[in-house]
């Protein structure tokens, strides 16, 4: 999912622009930026008339940057060949890249990344715990391409549920839809 969020600040009227990439495979009830985020700096509010045309730029540059998207996302290949070019690393965009190297047939990239997630640390906070937990469970079953992508494909589903997005026939072999 494409996220475009005209972010206000808390110490000023006026908005930042954050654009970016959403995986879906991350059932979680608040939006997330895993690849892509602010696209400038902030843009102060003055009165209607000045930022009107301010308003204007930044929805332009939102449309841009979903059209660049798109065109760097367009199959799962190209998601898995992203994170082959921009090696992840920390936690998030290592569990992420495994994912989509397996659901691209990358399996053994895969299974190295989602390793490194599933390593216990002395970290005791709670999301690491059930991230580790999770990594550990998608290990366990990324072997069986049919069944871990039914998994993922749930996860996808869940997720648009939260959203209040229409469900949405996935199919990781196929383009994603325009």
């Amino acid at each position: 999912m494409i996220v475009v969020e005209f972010q206000p600040s808390g110490w000023s009227h006026g908005s930042y622009l954050n654009v970016g990439c959403m995986w879906l495979w991350n059932v979680k009830p608040y939006l997330s930026f895993d690849v892509g985020y602010r696209i400038d700096k902030f843009y102060a509010f003055g009165n209607n008339e000045q930022f009107n045309p301010v308003a204007e730029k930044l929805a332009t540059r939102a449309l841009e940057k979903v059209k660049v998207y798109r065109r760097l996302f367009q199959t799962i290949r190209h998601v898995s060949d992203y994170y082959r070019e921009n090696i992840p690393k920390s936690f998030w965009p290592r569990f992420n890249a495994s994912i989509a190297h397996c659901l691209a047939g990358q399996i053994k990239v895969g299974r190295r990344l989602l390793s490194t997630c599933a390593e216990k640390h002395d970290d005791d906070r709670d999301w690491v715990k059930e991230a580790q937990s999770d990594a550990e469970s998608l290990l366990a079953i990324m072997e069986d391409g049919e069944r871990f992508r039914d998994v993922i494909t749930g996860r996808v589903q869940e997720a648009r549920r939260l959203r209040k997005l229409p469900p949405l026939e996935v199919n990781f072999n196929s383009r994603f839809p325009d």
